[in-house]
């Protein structure tokens, strides 16, 4: 989590919600616990402060990952952009699926807009997966 905060997509994050007049909510942590079946991670928060959860039902992070990844296509570290991206997005103040989804769609067609070559591709891609699922979230067919 620290890595994504400090990295260059994620500060390119963070400012794309920022200048959407989105603010934050104060991530005090990260840890791990059992959130079910289908769900790699969560932002447990109270509206002004929280901690991103990661599943761990008898799998790390990583290989869930890596089967979210393989669910979409995906190489692992853009299946891992994903999923913070997507946390981040709760983070930012979205509380449903279908509305963080349509965000964080928007925000990685706004990225592939503002790149070239393979990474361009890869926001297309991540954008076509956030459409995907935005999709799912309004038809009822998926929670995080």
């Amino acid at each position: 989590v620290k890595e994504y905060t400090r990295s260059e997509e994620g500060r390119a994050f963070h400012d794309y919600a920022r200048s959407r007049g989105h603010t934050f909510i104060q991530l005090l942590g990260a840890g791990a616990g059992d959130l079910g079946e289908h769900t790699l991670a969560a932002v447990i928060h109270d509206g002004e402060k929280g901690i991103m959860v990661s599943n761990y039902d008898g799998k790390d992070f990583r290989s869930r990952v890596q089967e979210f990844a393989n669910q979409y296509g995906l190489h692992q570290e853009a299946a891992l952009e994903y999923v913070l991206t997507h946390e981040f997005g709760h983070v930012a103040g979205y509380n449903t699926e279908a509305g963080n989804e349509g965000f964080i769609k928007d925000y990685f067609m706004h990225r592939a807009n503002q790149t070239e070559g393979a990474e361009q591709q890869k926001y297309v891609q991540l954008a076509h997966v956030a459409g995907h699922r935005e999709q799912e979230a309004k038809e009822g067919e998926y929670v995080n």
